[in-house]
Protein backbone atom coordinates (compact mmCIF):
# COMPACT_ATOMS: atom_id res chain seq x y z
CA UNK A 1 0.00 0.00 0.00
CA UNK A 2 1.13 3.14 -0.89
CA UNK A 3 1.65 6.15 1.42
CA UNK A 4 -1.41 8.09 -1.15
CA UNK A 5 -3.57 4.76 -0.70
CA UNK A 6 -2.74 4.76 3.20
CA UNK A 7 -3.80 8.47 3.21
CA UNK A 8 -7.33 7.89 1.91
CA UNK A 9 -7.93 4.90 3.64
CA UNK A 10 -7.59 6.95 6.98
CA UNK A 11 -9.75 9.41 5.66
CA UNK A 12 -12.37 7.03 4.45
CA UNK A 13 -12.22 5.14 8.27
CA UNK A 14 -12.11 9.14 9.80
CA UNK A 15 -15.36 10.09 7.62
CA UNK A 16 -17.43 6.93 8.42
CA UNK A 17 -16.81 7.29 12.11
CA UNK A 18 -17.96 11.38 12.06
CA UNK A 19 -20.97 9.68 10.18
CA UNK A 20 -21.54 7.76 13.35
CA UNK A 21 -20.43 10.30 15.70
CA UNK A 22 -23.10 12.52 13.67
CA UNK A 23 -26.09 10.22 13.83
CA UNK A 24 -25.77 9.37 17.08
CA UNK A 25 -25.09 12.94 18.73
CA UNK A 26 -26.21 15.17 16.22
CA UNK A 27 -29.78 15.88 17.50
CA UNK A 28 -28.62 16.68 20.63
CA UNK A 29 -25.64 18.81 20.29
CA UNK A 30 -25.57 19.82 16.42
CA UNK A 31 -22.68 22.74 17.75
CA UNK A 32 -20.17 20.43 18.14
CA UNK A 33 -20.40 19.46 14.11
CA UNK A 34 -20.33 22.55 12.88
CA UNK A 35 -16.68 22.88 11.76
CA UNK A 36 -16.90 19.34 10.31
CA UNK A 37 -19.03 20.38 7.28
CA UNK A 38 -15.91 22.55 6.35
CA UNK A 39 -13.81 19.56 6.45
CA UNK A 40 -16.09 17.39 4.96
CA UNK A 41 -17.10 19.58 1.86
CA UNK A 42 -13.27 20.02 1.32
CA UNK A 43 -12.66 16.35 0.60
CA UNK A 44 -15.72 16.28 -1.47
CA UNK A 45 -14.70 18.68 -3.83
CA UNK A 46 -11.65 16.78 -4.56
CA UNK A 47 -14.07 14.38 -5.69
CA UNK A 48 -11.51 11.57 -5.06
CA UNK A 49 -13.22 8.44 -5.96
CA UNK A 50 -11.94 6.49 -2.78
CA UNK A 51 -13.34 9.08 0.03
CA UNK A 52 -16.13 10.57 -2.19
CA UNK A 53 -18.94 8.02 -1.63
CA UNK A 54 -18.19 8.34 2.51
CA UNK A 55 -17.85 11.66 2.33
CA UNK A 56 -21.41 12.06 0.91
CA UNK A 57 -22.39 9.83 3.25
CA UNK A 58 -20.92 12.21 6.45
CA UNK A 59 -22.02 15.35 4.22
CA UNK A 60 -25.70 14.06 4.44
CA UNK A 61 -25.66 13.37 8.00
CA UNK A 62 -24.11 16.50 9.00
CA UNK A 63 -26.74 18.27 6.91
CA UNK A 64 -29.51 16.76 8.98
CA UNK A 65 -27.68 17.33 12.25
CA UNK A 66 -27.36 20.87 11.72
CA UNK A 67 -30.54 21.61 10.25
CA UNK A 68 -31.67 25.06 9.81
CA UNK A 69 -28.15 26.21 11.74
CA UNK A 70 -27.02 25.82 7.78
CA UNK A 71 -29.30 28.69 6.39
CA UNK A 72 -26.23 31.22 6.57
CA UNK A 73 -23.91 29.22 4.75
CA UNK A 74 -26.57 27.86 1.83
CA UNK A 75 -24.64 29.81 -1.05
CA UNK A 76 -21.49 27.87 0.20
CA UNK A 77 -22.73 24.68 1.23
CA UNK A 78 -25.69 23.51 -1.48
CA UNK A 79 -23.53 24.73 -4.71
CA UNK A 80 -20.85 22.65 -3.89
CA UNK A 81 -22.77 20.06 -3.16
CA UNK A 82 -24.86 20.56 -6.71
CA UNK A 83 -21.56 21.14 -8.90
CA UNK A 84 -20.96 16.74 -7.18
CA UNK A 85 -23.96 15.90 -8.61
CA UNK A 86 -23.61 18.07 -12.57
CA UNK A 87 -20.06 16.57 -12.89
CA UNK A 88 -21.30 12.79 -12.37
CA UNK A 89 -24.10 13.17 -14.78
CA UNK A 90 -22.19 15.69 -17.85
CA UNK A 91 -20.37 12.79 -19.69
CA UNK A 92 -22.69 11.70 -22.87
CA UNK A 93 -21.53 8.32 -21.37
CA UNK A 94 -20.91 8.62 -17.40
CA UNK A 95 -19.21 5.50 -16.41
CA UNK A 96 -20.05 2.93 -13.02
CA UNK A 97 -18.08 5.08 -10.83
CA UNK A 98 -19.85 8.31 -11.80
CA UNK A 99 -23.30 6.55 -12.08
CA UNK A 100 -22.76 5.53 -8.36
CA UNK A 101 -21.75 8.81 -7.25
CA UNK A 102 -24.53 10.46 -8.86
CA UNK A 103 -26.97 7.52 -6.70
CA UNK A 104 -25.30 8.13 -3.68
CA UNK A 105 -26.00 12.16 -4.05
CA UNK A 106 -29.57 11.88 -4.57
CA UNK A 107 -30.04 9.32 -1.45
CA UNK A 108 -28.21 10.94 0.90
CA UNK A 109 -27.33 14.87 0.02
CA UNK A 110 -30.13 15.06 -1.79
CA UNK A 111 -33.21 13.69 0.20
CA UNK A 112 -31.39 15.62 3.58
CA UNK A 113 -31.46 18.77 1.97
CA UNK A 114 -34.86 18.51 1.13
CA UNK A 115 -36.09 17.41 3.87
CA UNK A 116 -34.17 19.89 6.05
CA UNK A 117 -33.83 22.71 4.12
CA UNK A 118 -36.84 22.67 1.53
CA UNK A 119 -38.29 26.42 2.24
CA UNK A 120 -34.54 27.64 1.32
CA UNK A 121 -33.55 25.39 -1.31
CA UNK A 122 -35.70 26.83 -4.13
CA UNK A 123 -32.99 28.92 -5.58
CA UNK A 124 -31.11 26.24 -6.28
CA UNK A 125 -33.62 23.57 -7.57
CA UNK A 126 -33.27 24.46 -11.31
CA UNK A 127 -29.19 23.23 -11.11
CA UNK A 128 -30.40 20.12 -9.00
CA UNK A 129 -33.24 19.00 -11.00
CA UNK A 130 -31.58 19.32 -14.22
CA UNK A 131 -28.96 16.08 -14.02
CA UNK A 132 -31.36 14.28 -11.86
CA UNK A 133 -33.73 14.17 -14.56
CA UNK A 134 -31.40 13.59 -16.72
CA UNK A 135 -30.31 10.15 -15.25
CA UNK A 136 -33.84 9.19 -16.07
CA UNK A 137 -32.48 9.50 -19.75
CA UNK A 138 -29.82 7.50 -18.73
CA UNK A 139 -31.49 4.24 -17.63
CA UNK A 140 -31.47 2.56 -21.17
CA UNK A 141 -27.47 3.46 -21.91
CA UNK A 142 -25.08 1.18 -22.49
CA UNK A 143 -23.38 2.96 -19.27
CA UNK A 144 -25.93 1.60 -16.70
CA UNK A 145 -26.08 -1.98 -18.35
CA UNK A 146 -22.16 -2.13 -17.41
CA UNK A 147 -22.47 -1.19 -14.33
CA UNK A 148 -25.51 -3.16 -13.12
CA UNK A 149 -23.45 -6.35 -14.59
CA UNK A 150 -20.13 -5.15 -12.59
CA UNK A 151 -18.61 -6.94 -10.09
CA UNK A 152 -15.70 -5.31 -7.93
CA UNK A 153 -14.46 -4.74 -4.56
CA UNK A 154 -16.03 -4.16 -1.61
CA UNK A 155 -17.68 -0.36 -1.25
CA UNK A 156 -17.47 -0.16 -5.45
CA UNK A 157 -20.21 1.32 -7.41
CA UNK A 158 -21.06 -2.32 -8.51
CA UNK A 159 -22.09 -2.46 -4.82
CA UNK A 160 -24.42 1.08 -5.22
CA UNK A 161 -26.96 -1.33 -7.93
CA UNK A 162 -26.90 1.48 -10.01
CA UNK A 163 -28.36 -0.42 -12.75
CA UNK A 164 -31.45 0.67 -14.50
CA UNK A 165 -33.90 -0.02 -11.83
CA UNK A 166 -31.96 1.48 -9.25
CA UNK A 167 -31.47 4.49 -11.25
CA UNK A 168 -35.89 5.00 -12.34
CA UNK A 169 -36.55 4.32 -8.09
CA UNK A 170 -34.27 6.68 -6.58
CA UNK A 171 -35.10 9.45 -8.93
CA UNK A 172 -39.18 8.46 -8.40
CA UNK A 173 -37.72 8.86 -4.78
CA UNK A 174 -36.38 12.20 -4.79
CA UNK A 175 -39.32 13.39 -6.95
CA UNK A 176 -41.66 12.33 -4.21
CA UNK A 177 -39.53 14.66 -1.93
CA UNK A 178 -39.59 17.74 -3.90
CA UNK A 179 -43.35 17.11 -5.14
CA UNK A 180 -44.32 17.12 -1.09
CA UNK A 181 -41.68 19.23 0.00
CA UNK A 182 -41.87 22.32 -2.15
CA UNK A 183 -45.03 24.43 -2.03
CA UNK A 184 -46.44 25.21 -5.86
CA UNK A 185 -45.35 28.78 -5.32
CA UNK A 186 -41.61 28.11 -5.63
CA UNK A 187 -42.07 24.26 -7.83
CA UNK A 188 -43.72 25.79 -10.47
CA UNK A 189 -41.75 28.46 -11.44
CA UNK A 190 -38.07 25.99 -11.62
CA UNK A 191 -40.64 23.02 -13.24
CA UNK A 192 -41.27 25.71 -15.79
CA UNK A 193 -37.69 26.85 -16.02
CA UNK A 194 -36.00 23.63 -16.62
CA UNK A 195 -38.56 22.03 -19.28
CA UNK A 196 -37.24 23.45 -22.21
CA UNK A 197 -33.31 21.98 -21.19
CA UNK A 198 -35.68 18.50 -20.13
CA UNK A 199 -37.01 17.96 -23.00
CA UNK A 200 -34.25 18.14 -25.13
CA UNK A 201 -32.67 15.62 -22.83
CA UNK A 202 -34.88 13.04 -23.99
CA UNK A 203 -38.62 11.48 -23.82
CA UNK A 204 -38.16 9.97 -20.70
CA UNK A 205 -36.32 13.26 -18.80
CA UNK A 206 -39.76 14.94 -19.92
CA UNK A 207 -42.07 12.04 -18.94
CA UNK A 208 -40.64 12.20 -15.52
CA UNK A 209 -40.99 16.11 -15.13
CA UNK A 210 -44.26 15.71 -15.69
CA UNK A 211 -44.80 13.09 -13.49
CA UNK A 212 -43.32 15.29 -11.12
CA UNK A 213 -45.79 17.82 -11.73
CA UNK A 214 -49.01 15.49 -11.66
CA UNK A 215 -47.74 14.31 -8.13
CA UNK A 216 -47.63 17.56 -6.66
CA UNK A 217 -50.69 18.25 -7.95
CA UNK A 218 -51.86 15.62 -6.45
CA UNK A 219 -50.34 15.97 -2.84
CA UNK A 220 -51.05 19.95 -2.67
CA UNK A 221 -55.37 19.90 -3.05
CA UNK A 222 -54.92 24.08 -2.79
CA UNK A 223 -51.79 24.53 -5.45
CA UNK A 224 -52.93 26.45 -8.67
CA UNK A 225 -54.97 28.69 -6.95
CA UNK A 226 -53.68 31.64 -8.77
CA UNK A 227 -53.94 32.76 -12.21
CA UNK A 228 -50.23 32.46 -12.51
CA UNK A 229 -49.56 29.62 -11.70
CA UNK A 230 -51.99 28.01 -14.21
CA UNK A 231 -49.91 29.75 -16.93
CA UNK A 232 -46.88 28.08 -15.56
CA UNK A 233 -48.70 24.81 -15.52
CA UNK A 234 -50.11 25.64 -19.35
CA UNK A 235 -46.40 26.33 -20.38
CA UNK A 236 -44.86 23.07 -19.35
CA UNK A 237 -47.95 21.03 -20.52
CA UNK A 238 -47.03 22.71 -24.22
CA UNK A 239 -43.93 21.74 -24.50
CA UNK A 240 -45.57 17.91 -23.96
CA UNK A 241 -47.50 19.24 -26.65
CA UNK A 242 -44.77 19.76 -29.02
CA UNK A 243 -42.57 16.55 -28.33
CA UNK A 244 -44.09 14.53 -30.99
CA UNK A 245 -43.59 17.16 -33.64
CA UNK A 246 -40.37 18.32 -32.94
CA UNK A 247 -38.57 14.75 -32.20
CA UNK A 248 -41.16 12.19 -32.49
CA UNK A 249 -39.04 9.59 -30.46
CA UNK A 250 -40.96 8.59 -27.27
CA UNK A 251 -44.00 10.41 -27.96
CA UNK A 252 -46.21 7.96 -26.53
CA UNK A 253 -44.95 7.80 -22.93
CA UNK A 254 -44.64 11.75 -23.06
CA UNK A 255 -48.39 12.21 -24.12
CA UNK A 256 -49.80 9.56 -21.79
CA UNK A 257 -47.97 11.91 -19.21
CA UNK A 258 -48.86 14.90 -20.51
CA UNK A 259 -52.73 13.78 -20.13
CA UNK A 260 -52.25 12.46 -16.13
CA UNK A 261 -51.13 15.32 -15.62
CA UNK A 262 -53.64 17.41 -17.19
CA UNK A 263 -56.43 15.71 -15.72
CA UNK A 264 -55.37 16.18 -12.48
CA UNK A 265 -55.19 19.91 -13.47
CA UNK A 266 -58.32 20.31 -14.78
CA UNK A 267 -59.89 19.06 -11.43
CA UNK A 268 -59.39 22.60 -10.37
CA UNK A 269 -59.38 24.87 -12.76
CA UNK A 270 -62.78 26.80 -13.43
CA UNK A 271 -64.80 26.98 -17.00
CA UNK A 272 -62.41 30.59 -17.64
CA UNK A 273 -59.15 28.63 -17.17
CA UNK A 274 -60.00 25.74 -18.88
CA UNK A 275 -61.51 27.52 -21.89
CA UNK A 276 -58.12 29.67 -21.92
CA UNK A 277 -56.22 26.47 -22.72
CA UNK A 278 -58.38 24.76 -24.64
CA UNK A 279 -58.25 27.66 -27.20
CA UNK A 280 -54.52 27.79 -26.89
CA UNK A 281 -54.60 24.29 -27.68
CA UNK A 282 -57.11 24.19 -30.02
CA UNK A 283 -55.30 26.64 -32.36
CA UNK A 284 -52.51 25.20 -31.95
CA UNK A 285 -54.19 21.70 -33.68
CA UNK A 286 -56.45 23.36 -36.21
CA UNK A 287 -55.43 26.50 -37.02
CA UNK A 288 -58.95 27.06 -38.79
CA UNK A 289 -61.03 25.59 -35.85
CA UNK A 290 -59.64 28.32 -33.76
CA UNK A 291 -59.38 31.08 -36.06
CA UNK A 292 -63.30 30.54 -37.10
CA UNK A 293 -62.44 30.65 -41.01
CA UNK A 294 -61.75 27.49 -43.34
CA UNK A 295 -64.16 24.51 -44.08
CA UNK A 296 -63.95 21.49 -41.31
CA UNK A 297 -61.96 19.75 -43.93
CA UNK A 298 -59.13 22.12 -43.89
CA UNK A 299 -56.29 19.38 -43.07
CA UNK A 300 -54.00 20.01 -40.17
CA UNK A 301 -50.76 18.71 -39.09
CA UNK A 302 -51.23 15.03 -38.36
CA UNK A 303 -49.03 14.44 -35.76
CA UNK A 304 -50.57 17.92 -34.08
CA UNK A 305 -53.65 16.46 -34.40
CA UNK A 306 -52.91 13.36 -33.12
CA UNK A 307 -51.34 14.87 -29.96
CA UNK A 308 -54.12 16.69 -29.61
CA UNK A 309 -56.63 13.93 -29.16
CA UNK A 310 -54.28 11.69 -27.13
CA UNK A 311 -53.23 14.20 -24.22
CA UNK A 312 -56.77 15.67 -24.05
CA UNK A 313 -58.41 11.93 -23.40
CA UNK A 314 -58.16 11.56 -19.58
CA UNK A 315 -59.78 15.23 -19.59
CA UNK A 316 -63.09 14.08 -22.03
CA UNK A 317 -63.16 10.76 -19.33
CA UNK A 318 -62.79 12.78 -16.34
CA UNK A 319 -65.41 15.89 -17.64
CA UNK A 320 -68.17 13.21 -19.31
CA UNK A 321 -70.82 15.34 -20.15
CA UNK A 322 -69.35 18.64 -18.97
CA UNK A 323 -66.59 18.06 -21.74
CA UNK A 324 -69.81 17.93 -24.68
CA UNK A 325 -69.52 21.64 -26.15
CA UNK A 326 -66.07 21.74 -26.28
CA UNK A 327 -66.03 17.60 -27.95
CA UNK A 328 -69.09 19.63 -30.44
CA UNK A 329 -66.41 22.21 -31.31
CA UNK A 330 -63.90 20.12 -32.54
CA UNK A 331 -65.74 17.16 -33.88
CA UNK A 332 -66.06 18.18 -37.60
CA UNK A 333 -62.79 18.95 -38.03
CA UNK A 334 -61.85 15.39 -35.94
CA UNK A 335 -64.25 13.70 -38.69
CA UNK A 336 -62.35 15.63 -41.83
CA UNK A 337 -59.49 13.61 -40.31
CA UNK A 338 -60.97 9.88 -40.49
CA UNK A 339 -59.75 8.01 -43.54
CA UNK A 340 -61.68 7.91 -46.73
CA UNK A 341 -58.99 5.96 -48.84
CA UNK A 342 -56.09 3.31 -48.15
CA UNK A 343 -53.28 5.25 -45.61
CA UNK A 344 -49.94 3.05 -44.96
CA UNK A 345 -48.74 5.52 -42.74
CA UNK A 346 -48.31 4.34 -38.69
CA UNK A 347 -48.67 7.96 -37.75
CA UNK A 348 -52.16 8.00 -39.65
CA UNK A 349 -53.58 4.32 -38.46
CA UNK A 350 -52.77 6.29 -35.05
CA UNK A 351 -54.84 9.31 -35.53
CA UNK A 352 -57.65 7.03 -36.32
CA UNK A 353 -57.75 5.02 -33.45
CA UNK A 354 -57.39 8.68 -31.48
CA UNK A 355 -60.32 9.74 -33.39
CA UNK A 356 -62.39 7.07 -32.88
CA UNK A 357 -61.55 6.79 -29.19
CA UNK A 358 -62.51 10.45 -29.13
CA UNK A 359 -65.75 10.26 -31.18
CA UNK A 360 -66.77 7.00 -29.08
CA UNK A 361 -66.38 8.34 -25.13
CA UNK A 362 -68.07 11.99 -26.58
CA UNK A 363 -71.52 10.24 -27.90
CA UNK A 364 -71.70 7.58 -25.13
CA UNK A 365 -71.22 10.75 -22.93
CA UNK A 366 -74.77 12.79 -24.72
CA UNK A 367 -72.73 14.90 -27.16
CA UNK A 368 -75.17 16.31 -30.04
CA UNK A 369 -73.69 14.51 -33.14
CA UNK A 370 -75.16 17.43 -36.20
CA UNK A 371 -77.02 16.00 -39.35
CA UNK A 372 -73.94 16.49 -41.35
CA UNK A 373 -71.41 15.14 -38.86
CA UNK A 374 -73.65 12.14 -38.57
CA UNK A 375 -73.66 11.20 -42.21
CA UNK A 376 -69.62 11.94 -42.28
CA UNK A 377 -68.95 9.85 -39.52
CA UNK A 378 -71.35 6.61 -41.43
CA UNK A 379 -69.74 6.78 -44.31
CA UNK A 380 -66.23 6.80 -42.78
CA UNK A 381 -66.93 3.85 -40.86
CA UNK A 382 -68.29 1.91 -43.57
CA UNK A 383 -65.13 2.31 -45.81
CA UNK A 384 -62.54 2.17 -42.70
CA UNK A 385 -64.18 -1.16 -42.27
CA UNK A 386 -63.10 -2.16 -45.69
CA UNK A 387 -59.31 -1.04 -45.27
CA UNK A 388 -57.01 -4.19 -44.60
CA UNK A 389 -54.43 -1.66 -43.22
CA UNK A 390 -57.20 -0.62 -40.37
CA UNK A 391 -57.86 -4.44 -39.93
CA UNK A 392 -56.02 -3.95 -36.01
CA UNK A 393 -58.69 -0.74 -35.34
CA UNK A 394 -61.43 -3.33 -36.06
CA UNK A 395 -62.26 -3.33 -32.28
CA UNK A 396 -61.95 0.38 -32.03
CA UNK A 397 -64.04 0.94 -35.62
CA UNK A 398 -66.87 -1.07 -34.82
CA UNK A 399 -67.13 0.57 -30.46
CA UNK A 400 -67.41 3.88 -32.15
CA UNK A 401 -70.20 2.23 -34.70
CA UNK A 402 -71.93 1.13 -31.70
CA UNK A 403 -71.68 4.33 -30.11
CA UNK A 404 -73.18 5.95 -33.22
CA UNK A 405 -75.96 3.11 -33.26
CA UNK A 406 -76.98 3.72 -30.20
CA UNK A 407 -76.76 7.85 -30.61
CA UNK A 408 -78.76 7.32 -33.75
CA UNK A 409 -81.45 4.48 -32.26
CA UNK A 410 -83.72 2.87 -33.94
CA UNK A 411 -85.45 5.31 -36.14
CA UNK A 412 -82.07 6.71 -37.15
CA UNK A 413 -80.17 4.23 -38.29
CA UNK A 414 -81.98 2.51 -41.37
CA UNK A 415 -79.58 4.60 -43.57
CA UNK A 416 -76.42 3.04 -42.13
CA UNK A 417 -77.96 0.14 -42.04
CA UNK A 418 -78.33 0.02 -45.85
CA UNK A 419 -75.05 1.13 -46.56
CA UNK A 420 -73.42 -1.92 -44.79
CA UNK A 421 -76.45 -3.78 -46.15
CA UNK A 422 -74.76 -2.35 -49.65
CA UNK A 423 -71.05 -3.06 -48.59
CA UNK A 424 -71.73 -7.19 -48.39
CA UNK A 425 -71.63 -7.11 -52.20
CA UNK A 426 -67.90 -5.34 -52.55
CA UNK A 427 -65.24 -7.39 -54.34
CA UNK A 428 -62.92 -6.72 -51.95
CA UNK A 429 -63.02 -9.80 -49.43
CA UNK A 430 -61.93 -7.23 -46.22
CA UNK A 431 -65.32 -4.67 -47.25
CA UNK A 432 -67.44 -7.48 -47.14
CA UNK A 433 -66.83 -8.92 -43.92
CA UNK A 434 -66.10 -5.81 -42.03
CA UNK A 435 -69.89 -4.77 -43.77
CA UNK A 436 -70.45 -8.12 -42.03
CA UNK A 437 -69.21 -7.30 -38.57
CA UNK A 438 -70.86 -3.98 -38.95
CA UNK A 439 -74.63 -5.46 -39.23
CA UNK A 440 -73.78 -7.55 -36.26
CA UNK A 441 -73.36 -4.36 -34.07
CA UNK A 442 -76.01 -2.72 -35.17
CA UNK A 443 -78.13 -6.01 -33.82
CA UNK A 444 -76.14 -6.39 -30.64
CA UNK A 445 -76.91 -2.62 -30.19
CA UNK A 446 -80.58 -2.14 -30.74
CA UNK A 447 -81.54 -5.40 -29.13
CA UNK A 448 -85.02 -6.14 -30.48
CA UNK A 449 -85.45 -2.61 -31.75
CA UNK A 450 -83.29 -3.80 -34.90
CA UNK A 451 -86.04 -6.97 -36.02
CA UNK A 452 -87.50 -4.40 -38.26
CA UNK A 453 -84.12 -3.43 -39.80
CA UNK A 454 -83.36 -7.34 -40.18
CA UNK A 455 -85.39 -8.24 -43.24
CA UNK A 456 -83.90 -5.70 -45.36
CA UNK A 457 -80.34 -7.74 -44.30
CA UNK A 458 -81.96 -11.39 -45.35
CA UNK A 459 -81.32 -11.34 -49.32
CA UNK A 460 -77.95 -9.84 -48.64
CA UNK A 461 -76.62 -12.88 -46.24
CA UNK A 462 -78.12 -15.29 -48.51
CA UNK A 463 -75.47 -13.83 -51.02
CA UNK A 464 -73.15 -14.10 -48.36
CA UNK A 465 -74.13 -18.17 -47.95
CA UNK A 466 -72.10 -18.63 -51.34
CA UNK A 467 -69.13 -16.40 -50.72
CA UNK A 468 -65.90 -17.86 -51.56
CA UNK A 469 -63.83 -16.90 -48.17
CA UNK A 470 -64.82 -19.44 -45.44
CA UNK A 471 -64.89 -16.99 -42.58
CA UNK A 472 -67.79 -15.02 -44.31
CA UNK A 473 -70.10 -17.70 -44.94
CA UNK A 474 -69.50 -18.99 -41.45
CA UNK A 475 -70.48 -15.39 -39.82
CA UNK A 476 -73.23 -14.43 -42.39
CA UNK A 477 -74.85 -18.08 -41.47
CA UNK A 478 -74.63 -17.39 -37.89
CA UNK A 479 -76.13 -13.75 -37.71
CA UNK A 480 -79.23 -15.13 -40.15
CA UNK A 481 -79.81 -17.99 -37.15
CA UNK A 482 -79.80 -15.56 -34.60
CA UNK A 483 -81.56 -12.92 -36.79
CA UNK A 484 -84.27 -15.72 -37.21
CA UNK A 485 -84.16 -16.83 -33.50
CA UNK A 486 -84.23 -13.46 -32.09
CA UNK A 487 -87.68 -12.76 -34.40
CA UNK A 488 -89.54 -16.32 -34.09
CA UNK A 489 -88.76 -15.07 -29.56
CA UNK A 490 -91.04 -11.63 -30.78
CA UNK A 491 -92.90 -13.61 -32.62
CA UNK A 492 -94.65 -16.09 -29.32
CA UNK A 493 -94.34 -13.30 -26.76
Amino acid sequence: MTSSDSSFHFQQAALLSLDVLAREFGGARPQLFKGALTFVLRIVETRHPAVLTAALLATSTLITALGVRLVPHISVVVPALIRVLEESVAPIRPNKEELGVALAWIDGCGMSLLGTLSLFIHPYLPQMLRPILRLTALATSPAVAECAAATGTKGGAADLGCGATALGDQVTAISKVIANAVPSRQLLPVLAEVVGSVSQAGAPALVHLLGLLQTHLALDPEGCALDSERALCFQILFHAFSHRELRAHGSIPVEAAASACLTQLVARLNDAAFATFWGRALGWAFPAAAAGEGKPDDVPSHARALTFFRIFHGTQTLLQTLFTPYFAEVLPHALALLPSERHEAEQYRALTRAILVFVELGMLHGGTVPERELRTLEKALVASLGFSELRALEASLLACLGALIGALGPDGSPALHHALCMATRSERLEQRLGALRGLARIYDTLGNSALSLAPEAMPFLSEMLEDGDQDIRAEALSLMRTNEFKMVQCDES
